[in-house]
């Protein structure tokens, strides 16, 4: 868009018109809604029931919200296999602090793919954190490959819904150099990649 006005912009030198509209995200949360409002959409209209386009806008918000609180157990879910739930004020306050983010319910309110991002690093580090202890506890450590799997299908949804979750994928990729899973690494790499 902005390349056809650019003449224009600086004809009329007006730079407002170089603020985005919005921000580029990727296509994984507009799939997402899409297959979701769809099934609302058919489901009502085999119902019989009648709605505005407002009302499918209200839909995707709730299950934003939906989302947004499913953030929560899933922290706790992640504390409780890091053992930072053996002290009740350890669990608790981490468990408040999410729950009453302030930023987590801007997000909630509001339809935005943020929150889906952090659902989804959740429940990537919940499976990075199981290829871990199985990495250390089994006698053949290289043959986890479902939760390296699992991780990187849900790191790589978490990619293509921000591009800018890449810039942590090298903490993950050291990990796995300390761990020599050099076979891991590259598989993971090609699913985020595919994904």
């Amino acid at each position: 868009k902005y390349t056809y006005e650019l003449k224009n912009i600086l004809r009329n030198n007006d730079i407002y018109k170089l603020i985005p509209e919005n921000y580029v995200y990727g296509t994984f949360p507009v799939y997402f809604y899409t297959i979701l409002v769809m099934g609302f959409s058919k489901t009502a209209g085999i119902l019989g029931l009648t709605f505005a386009k407002m009302d499918l806008y209200i839909f995707m918000r709730v299950i934003n919200a939906l989302i947004s609180f499913a953030v929560i157990p899933m922290f706790y879910f992640l504390c409780k296999k890091l053992d930072l739930t053996k002290h009740l004020f350890t669990g608790t306050a981490g468990v408040l602090l999410v729950a009453f983010n302030w930023k987590l319910i801007v997000h909630a309110h509001y339809l935005n793919h943020d929150i889906i991002i952090t659902l989804l690093i959740l429940t990537a580090n919940v499976f990075f954190y199981h290829y871990l202890q199985k990495r250390h506890t089994s006698s053949r450590p290289e043959g986890d490959t479902v939760n390296t799997l699992l991780f990187a299908l849900f790191y790589g949804l978490a990619v293509s819904t921000k591009i800018t979750v890449l810039l942590t994928f090298p903490l993950y990729a050291v990990v796995m150099l300390v761990n020599k899973d050099f076979r891991n690494l590259c598989a993971s790499l090609f699913i985020i990649i595919g994904v």
